[in-house]
């Protein structure tokens, strides 16, 4: 009985998250309200409440579902001994996340279009930044740990190449979620992130 009733409680957990990723990513954050996630979901607002507190909980709740699986391809597990290779195979791996998996586009498209930088979002916006921050400290460490073992020259600056590299995957999946006709997510972005990443061993430019 009580393995029935822990599956139940799981049933009901994921059926609010699909339904409240698939009204976000429908009507924004703003104009969704928690009963309009309950309804959907089939379940009583009562039931929303005793695991969600609120709509910031249910986005923070989204974004683990679908990225912190994406920890078994971070660059320390990554099997490809080439940091260049690694950052690559890492790329890639986010852009065909993005571009193959509905759940992360839809969860991508509610915190990057339908979440409004306002106070009421902070919690949302805070998780995601602790999630980048997250990203960017493993990358900054193994770049200077690269640096250190003579596989990147001396010259590159860990921070501004971790920078950098973030800003190009997730400048270019801003804006395929905005328009997908704009380019091809995996073509064209690892076209982009190949051409930067092929600039890291070149001499610079005096």
């Amino acid at each position: 009985m009580a393995r029935k009733t822990k599956e139940a409680a799981q049933e009901t957990y994921q059926a609010l998250l699909d339904a409240a990723e698939n009204e976000f990513s429908r009507h924004g954050v703003s104009a969704t309200t928690l009963n309009d996630i309950a309804l959907a979901a089939g379940v009583t607002r009562g039931a929303l409440y005793h695991y969600f507190g609120d709509k910031q909980a249910l986005i923070a709740a989204l974004i683990d579902r679908c990225f912190y699986p994406m920890e078994q391809l971070t660059l320390s597990q990554c099997a490809e001994t080439s940091m260049l290779k690694k950052l690559h195979v890492c790329c890639l791996a986010y852009l065909t996340l993005i571009a193959k998996d509905r759940s992360a586009q839809n969860v991508q498209t509610i915190t990057m279009h339908k979440c409004e930088m306002v106070d009421a979002h902070d919690t949302i916006h805070e998780h995601y930044r602790n999630l980048r921050n997250e990203i960017y400290r493993e990358m900054k460490q193994d770049l200077e740990q690269a640096i250190n073992c003579g596989d990147l020259p001396d010259h590159i600056d860990p921070h501004q190449v971790a920078v950098a590299l973030f800003s190009i995957t997730q400048g270019i999946v801003y804006a395929w979620l905005a328009d997908p006709n704009y380019c091809d997510l995996i073509r064209d972005g690892m076209a982009a992130i190949d051409t930067y990443l092929a600039g890291l061993t070149s001499p610079l430019i005096s």
